[in-house]
């Protein structure tokens, strides 16, 4: 949703204040047995050594306020202390505490439990078109966003991708990707 005030069905306020606190939740899923990816907490400067050191280990690092949602302040495909810099200003912007964390591939797949028992799966996914070798980026998105109109629910609405979720160039763009070529529109999932 792009409400600003996330809540989901059967959700009470504690889980909604995990699920934005990304620490906390980093802590409760690495409790509960599961792996976590390499992760450091910054706030205010970093240290350069420690800086080089992330660098050296993982060979790309993401950057993301500790305390945001719906992607504000996120910096993917860190491979330089520049980057580094730059993305960690971007997000204490957002919030004071920041996360450096080792980039992992993977699909996101949101669950639904209820009593314990995994109910729904939805793999979500990024903004995103595939071409077909004849049309331009700019008409597969009119296609898309022409299919997204005829899409009713109840409850929500299904965005259109304007420039709320995909860069101008994107919007505008007159080249013709290749037939099946996926072209990602936006790093935030939707």
């Amino acid at each position: 949703t792009r409400a600003a005030n996330i809540t989901y069905p059967f959700n009470d306020q504690r889980v909604k204040d995990i699920s934005i606190d990304k620490g906390r939740a980093y802590k409760l899923v690495e409790k509960l047995g599961f792996p976590i990816p390499y992760t450091e907490t910054v706030s205010g400067d970093l240290d350069d050594e420690l800086a080089v050191d992330m660098l050296s280990a993982y060979p790309l690092l993401i950057v993301k306020p500790s305390d945001s949602s719906l992607s504000r302040g996120l910096t993917l495909n860190i491979d330089t202390k520049a980057k580094l810099y730059k993305a960690i200003k971007k997000a204490q912007l957002v919030s004071p505490s920041v996360l450096i964390q080792e980039q992992v591939k993977g699909e996101e797949i949101r669950f639904a439990v209820i009593n314990g028992r995994v109910e729904a799966a939805l793999l979500r996914r990024t903004a995103r078109v595939v071409g077909n070798g004849i049309s331009t980026i700019e008409e597969l998105i009119e296609q898309e966003n022409a299919i997204r109109k005829t899409l009713k629910f109840e409850y929500i609405s299904y965005p259109q991708l304007d420039d709320t979720i995909v860069d101008q160039s994107l919007l505008n763009s007159q080249v013709i990707p290749r037939d099946k070529e996926v072209i990602e529109l936006s790093h935030s999932t939707m």
